[in-house]
């Protein structure tokens, strides 16, 4: 498999991911981790395809709905939650 980031034109699912993977690093504060929550994404989405097609008949909320949450959750709600690297899970308090 090719390197994320590696040469465009040698697997269109790492290309595609990638472009996702670009759009979620503008997204979010500086010096959070974008593969992370690029990841998160991806594989939500991928998981609501599938599912959907193997269980037609539960009550599947509309695909725009489900992608609406699923951005907010991992990009909005997420970059208001996320720590920048190193920082303490504590917080300013010391406690």
């Amino acid at each position: 498999m090719p390197a994320p980031g590696g040469a465009p034109g040698l697997d269109e699912g790492v290309d595609t991911f990638d472009d996702l993977r670009r759009i979620v690093a503008r997204c979010l504060p500086a010096g959070h981790d974008p593969f992370t929550q690029a990841t998160s994404i991806w594989a939500g989405l991928h998981g609501f395809a599938s599912l959907r097609q193997a269980i037609p008949a539960f009550p599947w909320p509309a695909a725009p709905d489900y992608v609406e949450r699923l951005i907010q959750a991992h990009i909005v709600g997420a970059a208001s939650q996320l720590r920048p690297p190193g920082s303490s899970a504590r917080g300013s308090s010391g406690r």
